[in-house]
């Protein structure tokens, strides 16, 4: 996790108006920011078990001899300004899951966006199904490796969760990182940015495994363009790449 917001930086009274700036927008800790730390090992919370359940009783029920279920949770939250407007506010969601099988030695695999039970049954059906169609062409035969099933949660430890931070602070970092670039003589386009992502992911296999992981994403951006008589030039941090 990479999160710009918690920087705290110490900069000489000579300081540039550029890595003034910098250190505007990356020196300040808003209540909402993040912390990073090693990240830490607990028990799930089992929140899918019963979409789990289903899904791996029914490949089974159908024959399998090996199932697994993943299910990916993703939310994420993208902010821009663009001198001292705000240009683009997208709140994003995603939800999916995916039944991989063994039957016959051969593999199977079919997934859906709709998290129900009934949808579980019916994936994992067709996973079953896709399996046996695969013992007609498969070159090989599936494998698995000898590993020992694990029981845990990671989670990415955080101060506060990002998503719980009103979006008025997020903008008033934003806007103050603006009003400094703006302040340059010569600064014609001002332009910032915030990202967070949180993934929670659940994996699970009728050999007794039972895997979640919360993961968090952030960072910010800042970028300048000056313009003078015979030139223009632009300048970013921490890079022109985005995802910072």
């Amino acid at each position: 996790m990479r999160c710009g917001c918690c920087l705290r930086l110490r900069v000489p009274a000579c300081t540039s108006p550029a890595l003034a700036l910098i250190v505007l927008l990356f020196s300040y800790t808003a209540p909402g920011s993040l912390k990073r730390t090693k990240g830490t090992l607990v028990q799930p919370t089992y929140t899918h078990k019963g979409i789990v359940d289903r899904a791996l009783d029914t490949a089974a029920a159908r024959g399998a001899t090996y199932a697994d279920v993943r299910i990916q949770e993703q939310v994420s939250q993208s902010v821009q300004t663009r001198n001292g407007v705000v240009e683009n506010l997208l709140n994003v969601k995603d939800l999916g899951f995916g039944v991989r099988v063994i039957v016959d030695c051969a593999w199977g695999f079919a997934s859906s966006s709709l998290l129900e039970t009934t949808e579980a049954d019916r994936i994992a059906a067709l996973a079953v199904e896709i399996a046996r169609a695969s013992t007609k062409v498969r070159a090989g035969t599936a494998r698995l490796s000898p590993e020992a099933p694990f029981v845990d949660r990671f989670e990415t430890p955080v101060a506060i969760d990002p998503f719980t931070v009103p979006i008025e602070q997020k903008l008033e970092l934003l806007m103050a990182a603006d009003a400094a670039m703006q302040a340059v003589r010569g600064i014609k386009v001002a332009l910032g940015s915030l990202y967070f992502q949180r993934d929670d992911k659940t994996f699970a296999s009728t050999e007794g495994a039972y895997i979640e992981q919360r993961l968090f994403e952030s960072g910010c951006g800042i970028n300048a363009i000056a313009v003078g008589k015979s030139e223009v030039q632009n300048r970013s941090y921490p890079n022109s790449g985005g995802r910072h």
